[in-house]
C-alpha cells in the first residue's frame, strides 16, 4: 500500500474520533472562541497545503520522509504539557499573528505527516498564549479536526 494511502486513511478516522471528543469539550465549556474561529481556516488551509505535497511526491521519497519524521512524532508526543503557567490576557497581536501562524505551521505538518499534532497544538498554545491546559486541548481538538478536513479533502481529490 502506498504511504499516501495510508495517511489518507488515517485521516478519516482521526476526522471521527476528534469529532467525538469535540463534543465533550463543547459539552464543558471550555471552548476560547475567539480563538478558535480566527485558528480553524488557517489550520484547514495548511493541513491542505501539507497533504497535496505529500500526495506529490513519489512513494520511495513519501517513505523515507515518514522514517526521518517518526521520530520526530515520538519527541512531540512525550513532551510534557503540565508545567504551570501563568495565565495572561490575549492581545490582539498574538490572535491575530501567533494563532494563525501556529495554526497554518501544524496544520501543514498535521496533512504531510501528522502523529503527534493535537499534542503539538496543545504544547503551543498552552506556552504561547499561556491557555490552561483543558481550553488549550478543547481548541486544539477543533483545530485538529479543521487539519484532518483539509488533509481529507487533499487526499480524496
Amino acid at each position: 500500500m502506498p504511504p499516501q494511502v495510508a495517511l489518507g486513511q488515517e485521516k478519516l478516522v482521526s476526522t471521527l474520533g476528534t469529532l467525538a471528543a469535540i463534543r465533550n469539550f463543547l459539552a464543558n465549556s471550555k471552548m476560547v472562541w475567539q480563538v478558535a474561529l480566527v485558528g480553524v481556516p488557517f489550520s484547514l488551509l495548511g493541513a491542505y497545503l501539507g497533504a497535496h505535497l505529500i500526495v506529490s511526491i513519489s512513494q520511495e521519497t513519501v517513505g523515507k520522509i515518514i522514517l526521518a519524521l517518526i521520530p520526530f512524532g515520538i519527541l512531540i508526543f512525550l513532551t510534557p504539557k503540565d508545567r504551570p503557567i501563568e495565565e495572561r490576557v490575549l492581545s490582539a497581536r498574538m490572535l491575530y499573528t501567533v494563532v494563525p501562524l501556529t495554526c497554518l505551521a501544524i496544520g501543514f505538518y498535521d496533512g504531510f505527516f501528522g502523529p503527534g499534532t493535537g499534542s503539538m497544538f496543545i504544547i503551543a498554545f498552552h506556552y504561547l498564549l499561556r491557555m490552561d491546559l483543558v481550553s488549550s486541548s478543547a481548541n486544539s481538538k477543533t483545530f485538529n479536526f479543521a487539519s484532518n478536513i483539509g488533509a481529507l479533502v487533499a487526499f480524496i481529490m
